[in-house]
């Protein structure tokens, strides 16, 4: 330990407290960021479709898409669709207004994809005072309700992991 210019001694930072300061701020950041921008503008977006007018539409395509890096990834599908407003033809690809559902495997993906063969006819709802926005789905609040659950854990997690870098804990010494 070295001494300070009073001759007290200096603490040497502690790896009980950089490890958990610095795994603090990703937890905390990306917790907050989910919980009090994302879930909301979700849930907002949920919340709007609800009033969308339902018009007649058909599906252009469906096809089953793998997104990720690894190996496994996870499957989406990726949908088009075309729907007349006021003698205008749009274009969409949205199937739930927060956010499109994603699938562990290509035969779940493939299973929901046969619900929207091209051709087929839909309902579509659209947005009135933008009729360039649409889903299939109106809804799904819920989505928005498990996002905040994950990011208040996420922040909870960062808020802990500071509490211990500020008390500079490293791992308890267990029962003796």
């Amino acid at each position: 330990m070295t001494e300070t210019p009073s001759g007290a001694p200096r603490r040497q930072p502690s790896a009980g407290r950089t490890l958990p300061l610095i795994l603090a701020l990703p937890f905390l950041g990306i917790g907050l960021f989910v919980a009090f921008w994302l879930a909301p503008r979700s849930w907002l977006a949920a919340r709007a479709s609800r009033s969308f007018i339902e018009t007649p539409g058909q599906i252009e395509s469906c096809e089953v898409e793998h997104t990720g890096t690894s190996r496994k990834g996870r499957f989406r599908l990726e949908l088009r669709y075309s729907y007349t407003v006021a003698g205008q033809t749009y274009g969409g690809d949205r199937r739930r207004p927060s956010g499109d559902p994603s699938y562990r495997s290509r035969g779940a993906a493939a299973e929901q994809a046969r619900a929207f063969e091209p051709g087929r006819p839909v309902r579509v709802y659209v947005d009135p005072a933008d009729p360039s926005r649409a889903c299939l789905e109106p809804g799904g609040e819920g989505q928005a309700g498990l996002q905040f659950g994950f990011g208040a854990i996420f922040a909870a997690a960062g808020i802990g992991l500071l509490h211990r870098a500020r008390r500079g804990a490293g791992p308890s010494p267990g029962p003796r």
